[in-house]
């Protein structure tokens, strides 16, 4: 998948643990586990470090599901500096050092890796990695818990293309990319990386969201903490939505995400709508 480098991103939903790394390989009976690339590439997740994670590509195989994953939690990290890095409510920097997020943990067991990452949608228990001819990480299993039921990322993990609905609107953001993503914890999480092509700075409110998914269930959707984007400034966007939603493969959902026609008070709403279809 095409790869984006950021000027500047906004993070929306993302939550902070305070953990170190533990990457020290036991004894095992999956040789996947202690494989070099399976390692290297776990213990970068685990630095939450977003330039760690570019890196990191070079351990995965290209435009498979490990992919996306991997892109998806690098754009949430890069995206969670920028927010920082903003005075509220405006555009402009704070002039101050921004920090990585927390760092998260990667605990190497012996036919598994405990992850757990200030992006809590990828918080779980890996295992059944696969490899491509190179040996490049291109998939995983992953799931809850010891005892829960395991998640082939194939089957929980999509690219998504977009389309803005409305007509004036699409005058003022252009889509991007998109990723779908079904967390082991029971709820799916929606990334947008959308671009600013109204002339002026936008913001995105961080309730009010919904996704009406292909079987025309409605969940919420939370895209915490929210935040303002300047003209040309290409954003990241993660929705959280209160439930499983049915994304398979060719299906296609409505993604509605509240927009200010500015950074300030008092509240200007817009809806963004977003038609988006799994790939």
């Amino acid at each position: 998948m095409r790869k984006l480098k950021y000027v500047s991103g906004l993070i929306v939903s993302v939550f902070f643990l305070t953990n170190s790394i533990s990457a020290t390989a036991m004894p095992n009976s999956d040789a996947s586990v202690t494989n070099a690339n399976v390692k290297a590439l776990f213990t970068a997740i685990a630095a939450s470090d977003p330039d760690k994670l570019a890196i990191a590509q070079k351990y995965v195989s290209q435009n498979s599901s490990a992919d996306l994953a991997l892109t998806m939690i690098q754009n949430s990290l890069s995206g969670d500096k920028y927010w920082r890095s903003l005075k509220p409510f405006s555009v402009q920097s704070t002039g101050l050092a921004v920090t990585n997020p927390a760092k998260g943990t990667a605990k190497f067991n012996k036919s598994s890796i405990s992850l757990k990452s200030p992006v809590v949608a990828f918080n779980g228990i890996y295992s059944n990695f696969k490899l491509d001819a190179k040996g490049k990480v291109k998939s995983w299993s992953v799931a809850k818990n010891a005892s829960a039921t395991k998640l082939s990322l194939d089957g929980i993990v999509y690219g998504m293309t977009g389309k803005i609905d409305d007509t004036n609107m699409a005058d003022n953001i252009s889509f991007v990319s998109g990723t779908s993503y079904q967390s082991p914890n029971g709820n799916s999480y929606i990334q947008v990386v959308a671009k600013n092509t109204s002339g002026s700075p936008k913001s995105i409110y961080f309730t009010g969201g919904k996704y009406r998914s292909a079987d025309g269930v409605k969940l919420n959707a939370t895209t915490l903490p929210g935040g303002c984007f300047a003209n040309d400034q290409v954003v990241v966007i993660d929705s959280n939505l209160t439930g499983k939603a049915n994304i398979v493969k060719n299906t296609q959902g409505v993604l509605e995400l509240p927009l200010n026609s500015n950074c300030n008070a008092p509240w200007h709403e817009t809806r963004l709508e977003l038609r988006l279809t799994a790939k």
